[in-house]
């Protein structure tokens, strides 16, 4: 294993869009003597543009989100986890086909929080949920643009529909529900107050996917979610909006259902159907696992990366 440079070691940044951090950052990539440089975030991107002008070492960007932005056109390769992704730098952001590479997001399995299905009753005692409860889970800053109050119409709808189902989400609570249109009359609603778990921000999200009985994401905008891809190395069945990549994870019928955005009704319905068929949900688990480690394990997605670099160079 090569051994990096102690200068390179020792360094770290905020990527703050200063001269003097882009030399310090400068000096220690030509050090390491990087043969390409790959940027991730929006503040990275500035700097791999300076680094393509200033010293013509080649420059790849995952496009983890869509903005109009003006260093795309100007990078040697751009990876793009949807094609929908992938569409929007080639419209806004002028980004030549050529150089665009469609690969999904990747998960280590591997990874023990994941994989402690023995969690499952310890956790649920920490959130104060019954054994035999039926959950539906969700994880992820609560906002506008993760859009839980869709979350909170399916358990409505679940509620009127029969099915005794608590929702969890996890994830850090709006400092102005205001922001979130929808989120403070929903959680006065005395029916969904009573089967409605916040937890707040968690370090330890990975371990609260074992209380669950089904992921339900209802994201109104994402390019390649990971919370999807974690949901199904827990081994949850998945209900889930097509947004993002969503459509390659999510095969319905086989591993969860995949429904058109804000049609809560079709959602409902697949959450419902997980609860009233338990062995079968327990089958779309599996099969959420199998998917992950054949189409979504690092060494088949790290060499779909690596081919990019070959091509670059």
């Amino acid at each position: 294993m090569q051994e990096w440079p102690k200068s390179v070691v020792q360094k770290s940044s905020g990527f703050a869009t200063m001269p003097g951090e882009i030399r310090k950052v400068g000096n220690g990539l030509r050090e390491w003597q990087a043969d390409i440089v790959h940027c991730h975030g929006s503040r990275a991107n500035k700097y791999g543009l300076v680094f393509r002008v200033a010293s013509k070492t080649p420059v790849i960007a995952t496009a983890h989100s869509c903005h109009m932005q003006f260093p795309w056109m100007f990078f040697s390769a751009v990876i793009a986890p949807s094609e929908n992704t992938a569409a929007f730098h080639i419209r806004r952001n002028l980004v030549s086909r050529r150089k665009i590479h469609v690969i999904p997001h990747m998960l280590d399995w591997s990874d023990d929080p994941l994989r402690k299905i023995s969690d499952r009753e310890a956790v649920r005692a920490e959130l104060g949920i019954e054994k035999n409860d039926f959950v539906v889970g969700n994880v992820g800053t609560v906002c506008e643009r993760k859009n839980q109050v869709d979350a909170l119409h399916v358990l409505r709808k679940l509620i009127d529909n029969g099915c005794d189902a608590r929702l969890v989400l996890v994830g850090m609570l709006p400092e102005d529900p205001e922001s979130v249109p929808g989120w403070r009359e929903l959680i006065k609603d005395p029916q969904i107050a009573e089967r409605l778990i916040l937890t707040g921000h968690r370090a330890d999200a990975v371990r609260i996917f074992h209380a669950f009985d089904v992921f339900l994401f209802v994201s109104k905008q994402e390019e390649g979610p990971m919370v999807t891809l974690e949901a199904m190395a827990a081994g949850l069945p998945i209900v889930t909006y097509n947004v993002g990549d969503t459509a390659r994870q999510i095969e319905p019928g086989l591993n969860g259902f995949l429904v058109n955005q804000n049609d809560i009704e079709a959602a409902a319905s697949g959450v419902a159907h997980i609860y009233h068929n338990p062995r079968e949900a327990k089958k779309f688990g599996i099969a959420a696992q199998a998917k992950l480690r054949a189409e979504f394990n690092p060494a088949q997605i790290g060499k779909c990366i690596e081919n990019v670099y070959r091509d670059v160079l």
